[in-house]
């Protein structure tokens, strides 16, 4: 008979398993549409120290994995939780996250024995969201819309050139990060290229497609005033600078045009979403240049002439630009601007 020393032991034991292990094998939508990680756990688990655990999905076509995570550790003592090679700050309190990719890593790393998390997944089925077509040239809000996905196309023989654009503030939102991106005319058949925030990088800061489509997903549905603007890229891939400006209606915002290494040319595309129109109040040039600024309504992809055209000492201003989107062209200038939408 075993001792009651020997049988608290294997209970306990027995309890720790159960409420933390690492699988080896990979989670499917074929072990259930939903479950919890550490399996079988309840509420938050105690990690032991040394504890490297990835947990493995796989993500049939069609479907996202949304995961839902409660979390407390310390990242001072190298503690981390990592979600689709992001990592999820602590304290968390049911983070909801989603993924698209193949195979996905759910990466705990527990080096003090004081982590402590808890995760439940949900299989998504997203099959039959609808198709919203965007021609280049256009402008739309980076939350995209409920239960659809949005596929930009380019003219014929030509390929998406997608950037973003921020509020006046210039800081990034969120919206970046949730933007699932995919080389082609939809989500089913097409290359998955990452998140938004992947391709995100110099010097073009744009992301581009091989083909004459884009298509972008996006599942968090967090409220942005962020922008993405697409454009043909034969019309941008030859701008040595290109940059993207996000004004409104309700404050007039002010900075400095110029192509930040010297060269002759800077192409700014300023937006104003719900607006009329864009009133350029002011432009004051730096006298030790002697270029120009140009401006032309909409963007680079319609390829349309001038309406102004700005010197030193020549400027008559205010001017009104009739459209919601206008594309500022420096040439050996540096400008400082003031603008603002108007309804």
């Amino acid at each position: 008979m075993l001792s009651r020393s020997v049988v608290l032991l294997l209970a306990t034991s027995t309890f720790v398993a159960a409420q933390f292990s690492c699988p080896l094998n990979t989670i499917s939508k074929n072990n259930g549409m939903s479950g919890s990680i550490p399996p079988g756990a309840a509420s938050m688990v105690q990690v032991p120290a040394g504890s490297t655990c990835t947990f493995k999905f796989d993500i049939p076509k069609g479907f996202a994995l949304k995961i839902e995570t409660t979390a407390d550790y310390d990242i001072s003592k190298r503690d981390s939780i990592k979600f689709d090679d992001f990592y999820i700050t602590s304290p968390a309190e049911k983070k909801i996250e989603y993924a698209v990719r193949k195979t996905l890593p759910y990466n705990v790393v527990s080096k003090s024995g004081s982590l402590k998390f808890f995760a439940t997944y949900t299989y998504v089925d997203i099959s039959n969201y609808q198709q919203v077509i965007k021609a280049t040239g256009t402008f739309f809000n980076t939350t995209l819309e409920a239960n659809k996905f949005t596929t930009v196309r380019a003219a014929n023989n030509d390929q998406v050139a997608l950037k973003y654009g921020s509020r006046e503030t210039g800081f990034h939102d969120e919206t970046m990060y949730q933007t699932f991106v995919f080389d082609g005319n939809d989500f089913m058949n097409s290359e998955y290229l990452g998140r938004y925030t992947d391709l995100y990088h110099g010097p073009d800061y744009t992301a581009f497609s091989t083909s004459n489509t884009l298509t972008l997903l996006n599942l968090y549905r967090t409220p942005s005033d962020s922008l993405f603007i697409s454009n043909d890229a034969s019309a941008v891939k030859k701008y040595d600078q290109y940059k993207i400006l996000v004004v409104s209606s309700a404050n007039q915002i002010s900075g400095l045009m110029y192509n930040f290494h010297d060269n002759a040319d800077a192409w700014y595309t300023i937006i104003c979403d719900g607006c009329n129109s864009i009133n350029i109040k002011s432009l004051d040039f730096d006298t030790s240049y002697n270029g120009y600024l140009e401006v032309q309504e909409l963007s680079p992809t319609q390829k349309l002439p001038p309406k102004f055209r700005f010197q030193a000492g020549n400027n008559q201003l205010p001017q009104l630009v009739s459209a919601p989107m206008t594309t500022f062209h420096t040439y050996k200038a540096r400008v400082s601007f003031t603008v603002q939408g108007e309804n």
